[in-house]
């Protein structure tokens, strides 16, 4: 009789921990959800954030070398008026 009801206690205390572990479990999944969610703002964020950056990069190296013309054509004229006057 002694035996059964060690059983019965010995039941009883792990099944309470299973669910005591089981609701551990169930509350760290939340928090592992909602870090990937955040992740996944984060990275979308960047994402946006690099696409622009690629374009005014674009824009940069399109002014660039629409200005590096203008300069190299100022230079030239530039030397070759000075040899004229010699």
């Amino acid at each position: 009789m002694q035996t059964l009801i060690n059983a019965n206690i010995f039941f009883f205390v792990a099944t309470i921990g299973f669910v005591i572990i089981g609701i551990l479990v169930v509350i760290a999944l939340i928090f592992l959800i909602q870090i990937l969610i955040n992740l996944r703002k984060l990275s979308e964020t960047v994402k946006d954030e690099a696409d622009m950056i690629s374009d005014d990069i674009d824009t940069l190296r399109a002014r660039t070398k629409s200005l590096s013309w203008i300069i190299a054509f100022k230079l030239f004229r530039k030397l070759f008026s000075n040899r004229n006057k010699d």
